[in-house]
């Protein structure tokens, strides 16, 4: 199996989120999507201005969705 990494940006003052990305890599396993995904979870809080972080209570939220792995 593969899985796909995909990760949004939630207020938990509005309760919005939105979509930051969909990974285009395929990872093998659970364990190295998740990993990835906490790495991307700082890069993306990281670029975001921190009064906005501050003032919306932002934070990433993640899933490895689990796909049938693609023959090359």
């Amino acid at each position: 199996m593969n899985f796909l990494l995909i990760i949004t940006v939630c207020s938990f003052v509005t309760g919005n989120c939105f979509i930051m990305g969909e990974s285009n890599k395929k990872y093998d396993s659970w364990n190295d999507c998740m990993k990835d995904a906490l790495t991307i979870s700082i890069q993306i809080m990281e670029e975001l201005p921190e009064e906005n972080i501050n003032k919306l209570k932002l934070a990433t939220k993640y899933f490895c969705y689990e796909k049938e792995k693609i023959k090359a």
